[in-house]
Order: structure tokens, then C-alpha cells, then sequence
């Protein structure tokens, strides 16, 4: 063996330890009987365009004149995949953690439930829910940029495989470490699936469309204009899971203080337009359950006072938010009907043993009703609230086990092979051959 062969055999070993990493993550997570189960599309997509590069490069290997210098060469483009795979890898990691999996594929379930609609419509894969430092709940959605593995001193080149970190095959969702205890703020998951329903249907154009036609005043037309991507995130986290989306959504601007911008609006025309989402169908749930809006406007009273500048932006609130609510998401709505099972899941869970499947959406929503009944009147003492959200705790096993993983795990190869038809269509621009 020369110099130039021992390079490429070194080469293809190095390349076949690749391969060899991606195809026990398949593996893995094909078997029923591992918690990877449910992630086993969003694997199969982001190994996929791994492997798009590895096949190239030992393609390379074969061709005439190939020499000891371009094996050098590739092995570094080896370690960049190594790093790029490792962006999912580490996420993928953090189920393995006694103590985060559990709350991981909750957010999992709960984020496919919102989600669901599209996946089955469009062939692509469901978000991945991940925890980070980051002070709020956001978004990678599907195309966007993301950064591989970081290495000091050692960036990733080549236009190939910068464009390939330049698409995620599907969305991630980042949210605060410390949500891992906070099963109750699952909710506002659902507004960071809104932003991947919004790219995946592609909305933009037409969201923008409806806030043209429904706010007369050009100045303010253009401003909201620039907010529509977050009103529209806001109305398809109500339309997922209702009023408790709106507990959560109010409880995390009362907590940051977030002032209003070229995406946000103030907290106060925010709310207003989420109360106008919920419409007047939770006015009276029915069974002589009380409704949640008067409670969530007196608990967020000061929210709601809006600053003068602001004044005339409330009058187009009406417009807009029904603007909003024509629109086509896919998803069965969380109607009042949804409210009253979520209320009467709670109050059990509050005072009973529940075990029963129930549908995920109303599961996340009575996680909610009952965080906030610990925070009411009756509930008077530290004790008494650390009891109630101890009973909440055992919803997080009734929404895992009314959730339904097989439906996204491609094990039918057929649904794989219209699902990687799909994938490769959205991608063909940035694999190579």
C-alpha cells in the first residue's frame, strides 16, 4: 500500500465511522422500544443530508488523480459533518437525562399536537423541542440557519457546506432549562409552532395581505404589518389551546417587561388582540364552569392599560384579529368544548388520581387551569400550593400516554419514501450530484 492509497483508506475509514454513527441513530430510534422512537423522522431527514455529503466525498476518493493532499483535505469537511450532525446529536442527548426526558417529549408530544394537521397535509417533520439558556421560548424554523459544533480556531469552509447549516431540515424549539419543572407553561409552545406553520404554509404574503385590508391608517398599516408574524404566532397559540394560552402568554410579558417594537406590539394591544382571538366563545363554557376571560383581564389588569401613543392602535384590533381568525391553519380549533374537559381534567387531577387518555391539546390546557388555580384565593399558604402543583405533575403521564408517537416515526416505508420525496424536493438545491 503507497502513500495515496493508504491516504484514501484512511479516508473511507474515517467515512465509514460516520456513516456508522448515523446508522445507529436510525436504528435506534426505529425500535419501538426506545424513547427515540417518536424522533425517528426528524433523524432519518437531518442523517439524510449528512449523508448526501459523505456519499460525495467518497465519490471523490474514486476519481482519477485523487491524491494524498485531497484526502488531508476532505478529512477536515469529514470533521465539519461530524459538527454539523452534532447540532441534532446534542439535542437528540438531552432525552437521555433522567431528569429532562420525561418533560422533553411532553413538549414533544404537545408541540406535534399543535403541529399535527401540517405534517400529515405536507410530509415534514414535526418541530424538536431542546432546553437552552435562552430567557424565552423561540424558534429555528424549517430553512433557517443554524451553527454546527463550535470548534476554536476551526471554521467550517466550502459554499457546500456552509449552505447545507444555511436549512434545517425541520423546526427546533429552544425553551429555559429551568421549563423542564414548568409543565404548566406548555402552552406557549404553541405560539413558536404557529411561526413554523406560518413559514410551512406559507403565510407571510398573505398575512400581510389581511393586515393591509383591515387597518385603514397607512401609518399604522405599515406598523402592522411589521407585527403580523407575531400576532399571527399569538392567534395559532389560542386557536391550539385556548384561554390558557393566554394565561401563559400574559404571565411571560407581566415577567419580562417586553416593550413593544418593530415585531412586537405593546403588551397591551397584544393582549387585547389575544382576548379578541378567544372571541365570545368562552364567555359561557357551559356545565356551569365559569369563564376564564373576566378572571385573565382582572389578572392582567395592568397589562391592559394602553400608553397614549398606542390608543389608536386598539381600534384596529377588532379588524385585524378577524382577519386573523379567516384564515386556514389546518388544525381543529380548541373550542369551548375542549375548555370543559381541560377544566374538569384539572380540577380531578387536583383532588384525585387521574388516568385516563385524553386529548394532548386539553392535557396542556388543564396543566394550566390548574396552575392557576394554585396561584387563586383559595389557595392560601405555600403548602397548599406546592400540594396542588405536585397533583399537577401526573398529567404530564396522562399526556404522554394519550399521545400517538407512531404517527410520526415513518416506520412505514412507504410513508418514508413520500416523506424523503417531499424533504428532497425542498432541498435539491443544496446536495450535491
Amino acid at each position: 500500500m503507497n502513500e495515496q492509497e493508504k491516504a484514501v483508506w484512511l479516508l473511507r475509514r474515517k467515512l465509514l465511522v460516520l456513516n456508522r454513527e448515523l446508522r445507529h441513530w436510525k436504528e435506534v430510534s426505529r425500535d419501538a422500544q426506545t424513547r427515540f422512537r417518536t424522533n425517528h423522522s426528524q433523524i432519518r431527514a437531518f442523517a439524510l443530508i449528512v449523508h448526501s455529503f459523505s456519499s460525495a466525498i467518497y465519490l471523490r476518493t474514486r476519481e482519477p488523480g485523487f491524491s494524498q493532499a485531497d484526502a488531508y483535505a476532505l478529512t477536515k469537511d469529514v470533521l465539519a459533518l461530524f459538527r454539523i450532525w452534532e447540532f441534532l446529536r446534542t439535542r437528540l442527548a438531552q432525552r437521555l437525562e433522567e431528569r429532562f426526558h420525561k418533560s422533553l417529549v411532553v413538549a414533544d408530544e404537545f408541540a406535534f399536537a399543535c403541529y399535527q394537521a401540517a405534517a400529515a397535509q405536507l410530509y415534514k417533520e414535526p418541530p424538536l423541542v431542546f432546553l437552552n439558556g435562552g430567557f424565552s421560548p423561540f424558534i429555528l424554523p424549517r430553512g433557517r440557519e443554524f451553527q454546527a459544533e463550535f470548534v476554536p480556531n476551526d471554521l467550517i469552509q466550502g459554499e457546500e457546506l456552509l449552505d447545507a447549516m444555511s436549512r434545517l431540515p425541520f423546526p427546533v424549539i429552544g425553551v429555559p432549562w429551568y421549563q423542564v419543572a414548568s409543565a404548566w407553561e406548555l402552552p406557549v409552545i404553541a405560539h413558536e409552532v404557529g411561526h413554523s406553520i406560518e413559514g410551512d404554509l406559507g403565510l407571510s404574503h398573505e398575512l400581510r395581505a389581511r393586515v393591509k385590508a383591515a387597518v385603514a391608517d397607512a401609518s399604522r398599516m405599515d406598523v402592522w404589518k411589521g407585527w403580523c408574524s407575531e400576532a399571527f404566532a399569538d392567534y395559532y397559540g389560542c386557536y391550539a389551546v385556548g384561554p390558557s394560552f393566554v394565561s401563559n402568554l400574559g404571565e411571560f410579558l407581566t415577567a419580562t417587561g417586553v416593550t413593544a417594537g418593530d415585531r412586537y406590539p405593546p403588551a397591551s394591544i397584544r393582549l387585547e388582540l389575544n382576548f379578541a382571538f378567544l372571541g365570545t366563545e368562552f364567555a359561557t363554557p357551559g356545565d356551569g364552569i365559569p369563564s376564564p376571560v373576566p378572571a385573565l383581564r382582572d389578572r392582567f389588569s395592568e397589562l391592559l392599560k394602553v400608553p397614549a401613543e398606542f390608543v389608536p392602535y386598539k381600534h384596529d384590533v377588532a379588524q385585524v384579529a378577524e382577519s386573523l381568525r379567516a384564515l386556514d391553519v389546518k388544525l381543529p380549533h380548541f373550542s369551548a368544548a375542549n375548555y370543559r374537559n381541560a377544566y374538569k381534567l384539572a380540577a380531578r387531577a387536583l383532588t384525585e388520581s387521574v388516568h385516563s387518555v385524553h386529548d394532548v391539546r386539553e392535557v396542556a390546557a388543564a396543566l394550566r387551569i390548574g396552575y392557576d388555580a394554585s396561584l387563586g384565593p383559595n389557595v392560601n399558604s405555600p403548602a397548599k400550593r406546592r400540594e396542588y402543583l405536585e397533583r399537577l405533575r401526573q398529567l404530564e403521564d396522562v399526556l404522554l400516554a394519550s399521545g400517538k408517537p407512531d404517527i410520526r416515526a415513518a416506520a412505514n416505508e412507504t410513508g418514508w419514501d413520500r416523506r424523503k420525496a417531499a424533504h428532497l424536493v425542498r432541498a435539491k438545491e443544496w446536495f450535491p450530484g
